[in-house]
């Protein structure tokens, strides 16, 4: 895939999918919800079911973050599901949105390859 099939500022690399369960989706704040995630820079895709409270999140995790999202979520006076398995998933999320963050700076070094020489006069 080319990067040209995504939203701008999102990078196919640190894409990431997040499903979560809400609590307290009212037709009144399911619109605003989903407006307000849509517009969220870094995001690529948002479904949002409002029979299931289910919301399937696609978005960029060196631009955004599932902290950012859950401020978003709770803004609009929704919930996220604290089931055992919600929160070890919500756990898990915040560990990888956090190390595709810190890896984005991160340079690369080979012990396999001969350092750059650079020339002398």
């Amino acid at each position: 895939m080319n990067h040209f099939n995504h939203l701008a500022g999102v990078c196919e690399l640190n894409l990431v999918i997040r499903k979560l369960i809400l609590t307290g989706l009212t037709d009144k704040n399911y619109a605003r919800l989903y407006q307000a995630i849509d517009t969220t820079f870094g995001v690529d895709k948002v479904t949002l079911n409002q029979q299931s409270a289910l919301l399937i999140v696609h978005y960029d995790a060196t631009h955004t973050s599932l902290d950012a999202l859950k401020t978003i979520i709770h803004s609009q006076q929704v919930g996220i599901d604290q089931h055992f398995w919600g929160r070890i998933k919500a756990s898990y999320y915040q560990f990888v949105d956090q190390n595709i963050l810190e890896q984005k700076s991160y340079k690369e070094v080979s012990c396999h390859h001969a350092p750059a020489m650079t020339k002398r006069k």
